[in-house]
């Protein structure tokens, strides 16, 4: 949620002050972008999907998949945009400027130095879970990698929002193993670019959530390797706090309970 005019954002409403005036309420991506750095989004839901669309959108429902994909390829143009490939065109994507791919070993093949706008439509709707295989698709850690490389070059700095964004999905079907999978592969992802802030000072990386779903708690250790026992409350989201990691520069401000 976001504020405006002293009232919150409707829950469902992307970056519009309604209730308020119907105004856009500029996003932190368009921010920096307007600062002079390269933007992009990473995520293993499809793209318009409402985290991704929350950076870069400005639209009265989160449903509005073909307002988003309107306003990523018009108005807030971020330099990558890899995720899921329902309600995206690739024509439409074309025609704004990107190049376009569409599995693994092209995402791999990517001039990462001379490539200024890249989208990856990976499938037709949401990527698949890892406990399913990906086929001939990217894991999120992979466009994490890549996507650092296109970005990394801007001479002005840049923002990456990176999202594993069927974790959430896991856990509304109460689906252990399938969560489990999920949460390691992003771990993977934040490693990758913990590795490349090593190397790259000055770089802020944070870890959060939006909320948690299903209420899970492990009821009983298995042992290494083993899922473990668990229980879920519910399959809808919760209000349990979620955690905020903060590395690198001004990390120290991530403390303590902090309300959003």
């Amino acid at each position: 949620t976001a504020m405006a005019t002293g009232t919150r954002v409707s829950n469902g409403v992307l970056g519009v002050a309604i209730p308020g005036n119907g105004m856009p309420l500029e996003t932190v991506l368009e921010l920096l972008g307007r600062q002079g750095k390269r933007t992009g989004l990473v995520t293993t839901t499809f793209i318009t999907h409402a985290t991704p669309a929350a950076f870069a959108s400005h639209v009265a429902s989160r449903d509005d998949y073909r307002g988003i994909a309107a306003a990523y390829l018009n108005n807030s143009r971020p330099s990558v945009l890899f995720g899921g490939g329902e309600h995206i065109r690739q024509a439409d994507v074309k025609e704004a400027g990107y190049t376009v791919v569409t599995d693994r070993d092209g995402m791999m093949r990517v001039n990462t130095v001379a490539e200024t706008r890249v989208s990856g439509i990976f499938g037709n709707g949401h990527m698949p879970f890892e406990y399913d295989g990906l086929d001939d698709l990217p894991h999120l850690s992979e466009m994490t990698q890549v996507a650092l490389r296109l970005l990394e070059n801007a001479p002005e700095g840049f923002f990456l929002m990176v999202e594993g964004g069927r974790i959430d999905h896991a856990c509304h079907a109460n689906d252990t193993i399938r969560a489990v999978l999920e949460t390691i592969e992003f771990s993977d992802a934040v490693a990758k670019a913990l590795d490349w802030a090593s190397s790259h000072p000055g770089t802020l990386i944070l870890v959060t959530a939006d909320h948690e779903t299903g209420g899970m708690k492990v009821v009983k250790n298995n042992g290494a390797g083993v899922i473990p026992t668990v229980s879920w409350s519910k399959s809808g989201h919760t209000a349990a706090n979620v955690p905020v990691y903060g590395w690198g520069a001004g990390a120290e401000r991530v403390a303590g309970f902090m309300e959003n």
